[in-house]
């Protein structure tokens, strides 16, 4: 058992200097792709990164808002509402939060309220 173990440590770290010569080779012989592939990825990752926080602005507000909900009715000790009463309660908060001009998403305002109840018990 224990030869095993070495034998596989061994060979994982004559793997592991493989690729890591491997990556200084490529480095070496074709430093201008490597650096062009590099500036890709990053730009991918500055693309994707810019249009999450949109995405995420709108769905935070709205889990916020049940959650804030949900954690100040709990705190102030109201009995746990039952299912139709946090429809309504989320239906309510849907006309609030379309005047102020955000989307709604019923599941997110669920899992903010009901995730907020929990916390403020």
């Amino acid at each position: 058992m224990k030869k095993t173990l070495i034998r596989i440590a061994k060979w994982s770290a004559i793997a592991f200097a493989g690729l890591l010569a491997l990556g200084v080779v490529i480095q070496i012989v074709d430093p201008e792709g490597a650096k062009r592939r590099a500036e890709e990825r990053n730009a991918k990752r500055a693309a994707t990164a810019s249009e999450k926080p949109a995405a995420e602005a709108t769905q935070s507000k709205c889990f916020m808002h049940g959650f804030v909900l949900g954690h100040t009715m709990a705190r102030d000790g109201a009995k746990k509402p039952t299912t139709d009463e946090v429809d309504a309660l989320a239906r309510r908060s849907r006309k609030a939060l379309e005047e102020g001009g955000s989307a709604f998403n019923p599941y997110e305002w669920k899992d903010g309220f009901w995730l907020g109840w929990n916390k403020g018990d």
